[in-house]
């Protein structure tokens, strides 16, 4: 196993980007369920799990990554150094607040999406209640006089 010295911004900036794509192709997830869109959220689907598969190989490429030793960062590194700051501090401070951020509101729209496909769960189910509704037979009663019962409610 080899290692690589690369700056940790590299890493983080690609991460940055994995997890922004990650965040649009959701929120297109999101439309594709809204508007009950099976072929895109299949093509969506398959995009996502290239981009997990993206996500593996990074993290898998950064734990075969080591920083730089002391003193050998870049000069630019430390000319945007703030006084009284360690030299790359404030780029890798905004880089995890983002990180943070996108996180934030990749969990909030799993969320939405989760609540959106258990409300289709329920919408089916009640309609193959309605379509089917039992499997068992009772002649006792006509199958027209089988309550048709909401069971699904709405959330976004």
């Amino acid at each position: 196993m080899t290692t690589t010295t690369k700056p940790k911004g590299d890493h983080n900036e690609e991460q940055l980007d994995l997890l922004r794509a990650s965040l649009l192709l959701m929120q297109e997830m999101t439309e594709s369920l809204r508007n009950h869109d099976l072929d895109g959220l299949e093509r969506q689907v398959a995009a996502g799990e290239g981009l997990a598969s993206r996500m593996d190989s990074l993290n898998q490429r950064s734990q075969n990554v080591v920083d730089p030793p002391a003193g050998l960062n870049s000069v630019d590194d430390q000319s945007q150094a703030l006084p009284g700051e360690k030299a790359g501090g404030s780029v890798e401070a905004q880089l995890r607040s983002e990180l943070e951020r996108l996180g934030e509101e990749i969990r909030q729209v799993t969320l939405r999406n989760r609540i959106l496909i258990e409300t289709g769960r329920q919408f089916a189910e009640t309609l193959l209640q309605a379509v089917c509704p039992s499997p068992t037979y009772d002649p006792s009663k006509p199958t027209s006089s089988l309550p048709v019962r909401s069971t699904f409610s709405l959330n976004y």
